[in-house]
């Protein structure tokens, strides 16, 4: 069964190739296993995807952050947003429930040579 996106506030975002690119990328089987996995390590899924989406979408993710600082825009901030919303919509769609928002990440990680990084999300867990 497909899963259907519903934007919410992300409409007009999602509209865009990219927003539409992100939730097919995002809804490919290894991307859930990866979120699913992160839910039993008990660590937020956006890090265990923020590896494969730089890879994928690195690139356009770096213009779009160019672009913001040269016209004062946002949509990088509103792109990292609407990433976390597509997520939380494929992990409630699987029987997950949020067990803690805000959860700052370690700024430890690995991502200096990364465009797309997150520093707080939603952690997950089994229903």
């Amino acid at each position: 069964m497909k899963l259907i996106y519903d934007p919410w506030k992300f409409s007009e975002l999602y509209e865009t190739e990219i927003g539409q690119a992100l939730w097919e990328f995002l809804c490919l089987p290894d991307n859930i296993v990866r979120a699913e996995t992160a839910v039993d390590l008990r660590r937020t899924c956006v890090e265990a995807l923020e590896r494969p989406l730089n890879e994928r979408f690195g690139d356009q993710l770096l213009k779009i952050m160019e672009k913001d600082a040269s016209k004062g825009e946002n949509k990088f901030l509103r792109l990292k947003q609407m990433i976390g919303h597509m997520v939380g919509q494929i992990m409630l769609s699987r029987g997950f429930v949020k067990d803690k928002e805000g959860v700052i990440l370690p700024q430890s990680r690995e991502v200096r040579d990364h465009v797309l990084f997150f520093k707080k999300a939603i952690r997950f867990k089994k229903e």
